[in-house]
């Protein structure tokens, strides 16, 4: 997916990208840590693309979504914020 994006704005000016890992409010203890390393991961991702370094930002957002697993409760939501110009702007 990231992939594709990179493609989709080659040519752009790239402003700003942003990462927001989101975590369930009241969430267990050893599972506090998942978003920012969901973060961290896609932030590597997006540079890897070619996209700058983006900023992080982690929000802890009532009623996220849990998905479970047999291993136990995962987060699973990062999103991605791009604001980028069109060529020649």
């Amino acid at each position: 997916m990231i992939g594709d994006y990179a493609q989709r704005l080659k040519g752009c000016r790239i402003e700003e990208v942003g990462v927001v890992g989101l975590a369930v409010k009241g969430a267990a203890p050893q599972f506090a840590d998942l978003p920012r390393k969901r973060a961290a991961a896609t932030a590597q991702a997006l540079q890897a693309a070619g996209f700058p370094a983006p900023m992080f930002d982690i929000e802890t957002v009532p009623g996220a979504r849990l998905y479970r697993r047999s291993a136990g409760p995962e987060l699973r939501s990062t999103e991605v914020i791009i604001q980028a110009l069109p060529p020649g702007r």
